[in-house]
């Protein structure tokens, strides 16, 4: 690999506990996983020498210099991968020039399907193999969409116990109010601005609410975005996925206005049978009720 640009592709030179990220003069460096280093009864600064198949079919042999232990914290990457330069991978397996892969790092990762579609359009090169994320891990891939049905679950779930909440306090508010609303409606209060009145009073119970809740979630994410979620109990379970066993999550601005627009037309959904009790309410017997 090479040093800069990896660094703009992964996050592994974060995950480096012992010694140092490798440089562009680091030829004869490497860092490898630290439960790797453990098994091979290696430390820092000490020799390794590594044997393969070059790319011509010779025997592929050289001494590197453990210059740092990254620990990712999954178990199959710390025990298995170890980096040298891209130099040295060239002299060590005889590529002349050649490159083995190259990683794209997209700001939004929904566009890899087009982008690898464009690359290959652009390219048109039947000894290159142009694949997106997707087509990498299928597995990944299919774990992701069965998370994001889940959450939509969620969601309905959450949205289920809102309504619930917004259409209890509001009903209470009505029925406690009986007398009130007989009052008015004696007095000449039109029924549909009865009615409104109790639609305005959830929908202003919906805004307070999303805002609160938004505004806290905001700043969860903010802190949890910093620090992330440590989910190695389930390292094992991340294993096959390689994947960081921290999540950071992020808030986007369209999750957010759809919650709170969610929250709103529930808000107003769910004061359809309040408001319409309140406003069919007959004059006499609710100022008699107690």
């Amino acid at each position: 690999m090479i040093p800069d640009t990896k660094k703009k592709v992964s996050t592994i030179y974060k995950k480096v506990k012992e010694g140092t990220f490798l440089t562009e003069s680091s030829d004869k460096g490497i860092i490898l996983g630290i439960r790797l280093a453990e098994n091979l009864n290696v430390g820092l600064d000490e020799k390794i020498v590594i044997m393969s198949q070059a790319l011509d079919g010779s025997i592929a042999a050289g001494a590197f210099h453990v210059k740092g232990l990254f620990d990712t914290g999954t178990e199959e990457i710390d025990k298995g991968v170890v980096i040298i330069t891209h130099k040295a991978a060239e002299e060590l397996f005889v590529m002349h020039d050649k490159t083995s892969e190259i990683a794209i790092r997209l700001k939004n990762v929904e566009d890899a399907q087009k982008v690898s579609t464009l690359i290959r359009q652009k390219l048109n090169s039947s000894e290159l193999e142009i694949l997106p994320w997707q087509e990498v891990s299928t597995v990944l891939e299919q774990w992701i969409e069965f998370d994001n049905g889940f959450i939509y679950l969620i969601v309905i779930v959450v949205m289920i116990v809102v309504a619930i909440g917004i259409l209890n306090t509001v009903l209470m508010g009505v029925l406690e109010r009986t007398r009130e609303f007989g009052i008015l409606l004696a007095l000449g209060t039109k029924r549909k601005q009865i009615l409104a009145m109790v639609a305005w009073e959830s929908l202003f119970l919906g805004v307070i609410g999303s805002l609160f809740g938004s505004l806290l979630g905001i700043l969860l994410t903010l802190q949890l975005g910093k620090t992330g979620i440590n989910l190695s109990m389930f390292s094992s379970a991340l294993t096959s996925f390689y994947m960081d066993p921290y999540i950071y999550p992020v808030s986007k601005t369209d999750h957010i206005i759809i919650s709170i627009a969610l929250v709103l037309v529930t808000s107003i959904l769910v004061s359809i049978y309040p408001a319409w009790h309140a406003a069919n309410l007959k004059p006499v017997e609710a100022i008699r009720s107690i």
